[in-house]
């Protein structure tokens, strides 16, 4: 498998490093994890997480600022759900990746 040129289908070089920078935090992971079981609003995760509503607002910007997650408004709150070329993408580089090194 070429690994560059999966890594270039979708997303730039540049975009996917933002994206594994944005799961690099441990709180934001798990963010990202209920948004993959559920979709999730902020105030659910400031419960589940017990994080400051603050904190976890600039997460999810963080998440969605790198193409992880979108926003969807639903009457006064906002759910929060992973995009699917996003992880498309993230998991063909690691696929590459394991291939690439475990020939």
């Amino acid at each position: 498998m070429d690994l560059r040129r999966v890594m270039r289908k979708a997303f730039s070089d540049q975009e996917l490093a933002a994206m594994f920078q944005a799961l690099g935090d441990a709180k934001r992971l798990e963010i990202f994890r209920l948004a993959l079981a559920q979709g999730c609003y902020c105030g659910t995760v400031v419960e589940e997480l017990e994080l400051p509503q603050s904190t976890v607002s600039h997460h999810l910007a963080v998440l969605k600022h790198a193409g992880l997650v979108e926003a969807e408004r639903q009457g006064r709150c906002i759910c929060y759900k992973p995009t699917a070329p996003a992880l498309r993408a993230l998991q063909e580089v690691l696929r590459g990746f394991a291939e690439e090194c475990c020939r």
